[in-house]
């Protein structure tokens, strides 16, 4: 079969028709969705654009790579045969990718990918149309202020990049073999830009106003220094509403690229020979809990869409749903499995393929980590706790009941809170983590200034794209 895997960055796992938002609309995810599977339950081990990045071409989670943060100077110190691309041509396949990369090998070919046209090549037709390709239509790369997109149409990076993904696809293979293709979108991620229609295209809907937790006039310090470095003063009131109308604006552009693909499937004969795969690096806080970008594990920034749908689809009518717990690492394991190998002995995902096929999972996962800076995730069940080795304190969710992040549970289950804690120790303590000290969840004052957590997270108008 051929496999087509699509990625955006920063797309909330609530933005979905399928998902049940109110507002937003995205016809052709939710064709993928209503023909396939939806998991319910994935996410990002490390929710930030660099390290996510690492477990899909690698699937190993993001810290056992040695990047649990954002480091541009980051490399991948990993054999390249052991790569996504390169295992897939292992097994037999043209792979392409058109699109971001931000992986940061030294060598973005290394990944194995025979063909690669990245955000550098949409940069260049830019330019030799006449514009400016890092403009950002006059606000910073990683602002969420909302503006008109200074680009025509034709020329708007997701729109680019499918056109150049179409083109490849439709082309046959010398060779015949199977194809690879990995379409990785730079959209929703900011600047906020988009054009008309989409940037007016949900002004006339009652957009949902952010939710606050209980917890937010006390938070854990990573917490309180992550919001600050991430402040949007102007955001408020119609204005807010505005720019989470144009996020959800660019969604569903979005979205037109997935139809425009699912077209060119269809034209080139391949619609029902081709396992289709949706997600996302990361989510987006928009303004939940007064916070904006991505970097926690609360589950507006940490719970990803992923969406898969076999060649033939269900024709059930409806998805089926599957509420276990998945990760980005599973996906170059499916890759893999759906390609007829063995993925490297050493990737910490599962083939989700028994779960598309309607079968459990073995081994069923029961429990999941994550980690990002001196934030640690721990899920249990239904239960999600996140641990702050800056101060050492605890927030507790129960995430069916409260998917929201809603009620901090920490005080009112003391008991399960620890059982928690101690499963998150013993975990680490496994791994010979360094946050695992002398029997006890380390506890290290963060040095960093808000300041500091600014310009890392790249708000400065300077800065590149995460």
């Amino acid at each position: 079969m051929n496999i087509l895997f699509i990625t955006s960055d920063q797309h909330r796992a609530d933005c979905l028709g399928i998902a049940g938002h109110p507002c937003i609309q995205t016809p052709n995810l939710d064709r993928l969705a209503m023909e396939g599977t939806v998991f319910d339950a994935a996410y990002s081990d490390c929710p930030v654009c660099i390290p996510a990045r690492t477990t899909l071409i690698t699937g190993r989670q993001a810290h056992h790579n040695g990047c649990p943060s954002y480091q541009e100077r980051f490399r991948v110190a990993r054999d390249p045969s052991t790569l996504l691309g390169s295992q897939l041509r292992r097994a037999g396949y043209h792979t392409v990718l058109v699109g971001k990369t931000h992986w940061h090998l030294d060598r973005a070919e290394d990944a194995g990918f025979e063909t690669l046209v990245g955000t550098g090549s949409h940069a260049a037709a830019v330019r030799a149309a006449g514009f400016e390709a890092n403009a950002h239509s006059g606000i910073a790369a990683n602002q969420f202020d909302p503006a008109l997109c200074h680009l025509p149409p034709h020329l708007h990076s997701s729109a680019w990049l499918t056109s150049c993904a179409i083109e490849l696809l439709e082309k046959p293979d010398a060779e015949g073999r199977p194809l690879f293709l990995w379409v990785s979108y730079t959209d929703p991620h900011p600047p906020n830009t988009i054009h008309e229609p989409y940037f007016s295209c949900y002004d006339r809907c009652d957009i949902p106003p952010p939710v606050m937790g209980d917890w937010t006039l006390d938070r854990p310090a990573a917490l309180e220094k992550h919001q600050l470095g991430n402040r949007h003063p102007g955001l408020r009131g119609p204005h807010l509403a505005k720019a989470r109308g144009v996020y959800y604006g660019k969604i569903t552009h979005l979205d037109h690229q997935v139809g425009r693909l699912i077209g060119a499937l269809q034209r080139s004969g391949r619609w029902d020979n081709t396992l289709i795969v949706y997600t996302s690096d990361h989510g987006e806080h928009l303004g939940d809990h007064g916070d904006f970008s991505k970097s926690t594990f609360l589950e507006s920034a940490a719970r990803v869409p992923l969406l898969a749908r076999l060649p033939g689809g269900w024709r059930a009518g409806q998805p089926a749903r599957v509420a276990a717990l998945v990760q980005h690492a599973d996906l170059l394991p499916t890759f893999c499995d759906a390609a007829g190998i063995a993925p490297p002995q050493d990737v910490d995902g599962s083939s989700l393929l028994p779960l598309l096929h309607g079968e459990p999972a073995e081994p069923a996962r029961s429990t999941f980590h994550g980690q990002i800076d001196g934030q640690h995730c721990w899920i249990e069940g239904d239960w999600k706790l996140l641990y702050f080795v800056g101060d050492g304190r605890t927030l507790l969710f129960h995430r069916k009941d409260d998917p929201q992040d809603l009620r901090n549970r920490s005080e009112d289950e003391p008991g399960l809170r620890d059982r928690l804690r101690d499963g998150l120790l013993q975990h680490l303590a496994a791994e010979n983590h360094p946050d695992a000290e002398g029997g006890r969840l380390a506890v290290r004052p963060d040095p960093v200034t808000a300041a500091d957590h600014h310009n890392l997270l790249g708000w400065m108008a300077h800065a590149s794209t995460a």
